[in-house]
């Protein structure tokens, strides 16, 4: 959920190589994990929905840009890897809730974000060798998943 690495500068067009009119910078593998952050933004945050959901668009216009240029094919394996990923973000959302409500445990929450974030790269980056087979590829690092047991995630 880093954005400081992700999004261009607002109202201001980066080019990507091959994408006509891109409104972020990153691949396809980001776009779809913010987009799924975008999504619980949405969804528990009555106060940003309004701009959220111009950030949303602008998400949908790049990823449909990405996938005609690189003529992406739905398969179940790509499917599975979005949910897998949508569902990694909503339970770093809910490590970062258990964060702030429970103080006395902050570290044991940060802990479980951080190692749940390296499951969260490994589908980023399925989905980056997936449909970026000839573009710029930079691979997201951090894939530690230590002690995390209930989240065997076999591709």
């Amino acid at each position: 959920m880093n954005a400081k690495t992700f999004s261009a500068p607002k109202n201001k067009k980066v080019k990507t190589k091959g994408l006509l009119s891109p409104r972020f910078v990153p691949g396809l593998g980001d776009l779809i994990d913010r987009l799924s952050v975008d999504q619980l933004k949405e969804a528990f945050h009555a106060s940003m929905r309004t701009s959220i959901r111009s950030e949303i668009a602008d998400l949908e216009h790049d990823i449909d840009e990405w996938a005609e240029l690189s003529q992406i094919k739905l398969s179940g394996r790509n499917v599975r890897t979005i949910i897998v990923l949508a569902q990694i973000n909503y339970e770093i959302w809910m490590c970062k809730e258990r964060m702030e409500a429970e103080a006395q445990h902050y570290d044991k929450w940060l802990r479980r974000a951080h190692q749940l974030n390296g499951i969260r790269n490994r589908m980023k980056n399925l989905l980056l060798v997936e449909v970026q087979r000839e573009s710029r590829q930079c691979p997201a690092s951090n894939l530690s998943v230590d002690v995390l047991e209930d989240w065997n995630i076999q591709f």
